[in-house]
């Protein structure tokens, strides 16, 4: 489950990429209910996880409206 939370803005997702590396998880999840701003490079965070699960033919849960714009689109 990738949890995203507040202002996710460029300073957290490279304190996020720091941590984890740039390869995205594998992920069953990604909650994003709490999410008052996406930043850019907090929806290609998101993008890019999302696009992994595809290629590998597993389902994503979503939650919250900023997550569910970037997959419908």
């Amino acid at each position: 489950m990738l949890c995203l939370a507040g202002d996710v803005d460029g300073t957290v997702v490279a304190a996020f990429l720091r941590h984890y590396g740039r390869e995205p998880a594998r992920i069953d999840g990604i909650d994003g209910g709490s999410v008052t701003t996406l930043s850019a490079p907090a929806a290609e965070l998101v993008r890019d996880h999302l696009e992994l699960a595809r290629q590998a033919g597993r389902p994503v849960t979503l939650r919250g409206t900023h997550v569910a714009r970037l997959a419908a689109g």
